[in-house]
């Protein structure tokens, strides 16, 4: 669906993609509207919902599971109506969008704030609707408690409530927004039991969960019962998690497909038979384990920062000369990724790849990583995490240790 939650904001697109829900930005330029529908729209669950077309006098009953919701009769007469509460206007209608991408057309249900000027004339019906999506809950049947050994050893790390959906979320006046993980400034102590589950972030600590896949071997099994820990729980789905001390933390590890450990990233806690093992477990060893993701690879980078002005500069001139589009095409990054840390990586890797892997044997293989992280100044918007050290390093300069390590 297409979302515009406030007046004059952004417009979102929002799919589900398996078992995620991917929003993003969407140009308003790239969307054609149909004829809009000013409608109220009560959300009483995320399965049941009341719409009250204004203009017409009529009410209209939704039921259903996740997604589309049936109406349950062709109107409703008001003195029928389960107790309301709170209402959010919306213009409702039909929207096509051309992904950049593939160039396909798609059609969308839109519920915006503002007026859109309208090019098509196609209408959606009222048979079918859909909540829109910041109406939705997205939360468990469950409430999640934590036992107060784990919420003590938590209390100071930044947390924040995660959805079915494993999105971190912040509840704002009867409506569910997504939050970057980066910015996130409520502590797990701040955040009391509800029907979301808490998400934690353990970058730069020496803290790690090993995940037990609900699809494991009898071997997983037996070595996640070994590892010794501070706490243990299940997942919804039939997994476990423990958490660890790391004697060498890194960004993920995998044993096997159904054991992984996770370390500088962000992990959800259920709290489901939660059971504190012991205050001081000593540190998890990695032998045997695979590195995944965020780790050194075979790249030597230099601690201290060398003066690489002038090799910038050279390969700015090459790029100039050769017409090259490689920043621009980086920059994008930006504006179709809904997930910062990811737009960073790629547009370091679309940087390298596209001006410097070429005549990287020209320039120490130490300063690569430092000259890569000044080429993408200009092109990377600067956020507080980039002044973050990861392994001693700055952390563009750590991402691009990382990209060129496994050219190596």
């Amino acid at each position: 669906m297409l979302e515009q939650s406030e007046t004059y904001q952004r417009l979102y697109l929002s799919e589900v993609r398996g078992k995620y829900l991917v929003s993003r930005p969407v140009s308003l330029p790239e969307v054609a509207f149909g004829p809009m529908r000013p409608l109220f729209f009560y959300p009483l669950a995320d399965e049941w919902m009341i719409v009250e077309d204004r203009q017409q006098g009529l009410w209209y009953e939704y039921e259903g599971k996740e997604g589309l919701l049936t109406r349950k009769e062709k109107t409703i007469p008001k003195e029928d109506l389960p107790p309301l509460g709170s209402s959010w206007f919306y213009y409702y209608g039909a929207a096509f969008w051309t992904d950049p991408k593939t160039e396909e057309e798609q059609f969308h249900r839109y519920f915006v704030k503002s007026p859109p000027a309208v090019t098509r004339e196609e209408t959606p019906g009222m048979d079918t609707i859909e909540i829109p999506l910041t109406l939705q809950r997205l939360d468990y049947t469950q409430t999640f408690t934590y036992p107060k050994e784990l919420d003590q050893a938590l209390a100071t790390f930044p947390a924040s409530y995660v959805d079915r959906y494993k999105r971190p979320i912040r509840r704002i006046q009867g409506r569910t927004y997504p939050v970057s993980m980066d910015k996130v400034t409520t502590l797990w102590k701040d955040l009391g039991p509800t029907t979301y589950p808490k998400v934690i972030r353990f970058t730069d600590t020496p803290f790690g969960v090993v995940d037990l896949e609900p699809e494991h071997t009898k071997e997983d099994e037996d070595l996640f019962q070994q590892i010794p820990g501070f706490y243990q729980e299940k997942t919804p789905r039939g997994g476990s998690h423990k958490l660890v001390w790391l004697k060498d933390p890194g960004y993920k590890f995998r044993y096997s497909p159904g054991l992984e450990l996770l370390g500088q990233t962000q992990v959800t806690f259920y709290g489901i038979e939660g059971v504190w093992l012991e205050d001081t477990p000593p540190p998890m060893e990695t032998d045997g384990w695979i590195p995944v993701g965020h780790v050194h690879r075979d790249c030597k980078t230099r601690l201290d920062r060398p003066d690489v002005t002038e090799s910038v500069k050279a390969l700015k001139e090459r790029a100039w000369q050769q017409y090259s589009l490689t920043r621009e095409l980086a920059a994008k990054a930006y504006v179709k990724d809904p997930d910062p840390s990811h737009a960073d990586y790629m547009a370091l890797y679309k940087l390298y790849h596209g001006d410097i892997k070429a005549y990287a044997d020209q320039f120490p293989a130490e300063d690569l990583p430092w000259i890569l992280e000044a080429y993408s100044q200009g092109v990377i918007p600067h956020r507080e995490k980039h002044e973050t050290i990861r392994n001693g390093l700055p952390y563009l300069v750590y991402l691009a240790s990382i990209i060129i390590g496994r050219e190596g």
